[in-house]
């Protein structure tokens, strides 16, 4: 199966990053329309960019503010059932974000246009950590 992968490197301490990327109401000055969800072993989030796209998912793992992990369980074909996540690795001043988006069932135009969105919206989380810069919804569509 294939998984998209990026670094991002965020000036900003470990504990603010994780909370900018699991806290629903932070969630949504990056990424999402609405959000909901706790960084909590099975707990339930929401992520909804409009009414054709509100999709489900899963928490399936989480570390100590290191680490989280979501399976989608209510998605577009594509997405449903592959997982996303990261793991935080502090470096002196800044965070390194180690994203991943796996179990794509294949390699398609749509997981290719995916990874490029996925890039974009780790740049709109660390302008949004560095530079407290919210980019609006309407705004982040990069198709």
């Amino acid at each position: 199966m294939h998984a998209i992968l990026h670094n991002v490197y965020i000036r900003a301490t470990s504990n603010r990053v994780f909370e900018a990327m699991t806290t629903p109401a932070e969630i949504n000055q990056w990424w999402t329309l609405e959000s909901g969800g706790k960084p909590v072993l099975h707990s339930k989030y929401r992520f909804y960019f409009s009414p054709a796209y509100d999709w489900k998912a899963e928490v399936t793992q989480v570390t100590d503010l290191t680490s989280i992990e979501w399976k989608m369980t209510i998605a577009d074909s594509d997405w449903t059932g592959t997982s996303f996540g990261f793991t935080l690795v502090t470096q002196a001043d800044m965070v390194r974000v180690e994203f991943y988006h796996k179990d794509w069932k294949t390699t398609n135009e749509h997981d290719r246009m995916i990874s490029y969105c996925w890039a974009m919206h780790l740049n709109l989380l660390k302008r949004y950590l560095e530079k407290e810069e919210i980019v609006p919804y309407n705004e982040r569509i990069f198709i």
